[in-house]
């Protein structure tokens, strides 16, 4: 099967980044960049959600992806009452 070349352009860092972790995970960027398009396709769309936030409320996201200002003692708490 032919292959096709393309380019892209990608700061240094995130490339040395996303190369890291592909190698973690058995990939080459060749290969995870061809998973991203094959998804791309099958879904029709881009494989994940893309969102525009209003204002203060991009950090707030952020904070509780992150597990930034969690009270985790309430949660452990909770379970333990069960």
């Amino acid at each position: 099967m032919n292959n096709s070349v393309i380019t892209i352009r990608i700061n240094p860092e995130t490339k040395a980044r996303a190369q890291q972790l592909f190698g973690s995970l058995g990939l080459d960027m060749s290969t995870a960049v061809n998973m991203f398009i094959n998804e791309a396709l099958e879904f029709q769309g881009i494989p994940f959600i893309i969102r525009r936030y209003n204002n203060g409320k991009e950090q707030a996201v952020l904070d509780a992806q992150t597990g930034i200002c969690l009270d985790r003692t309430a949660v452990t708490d909770n379970v333990h009452d069960n």
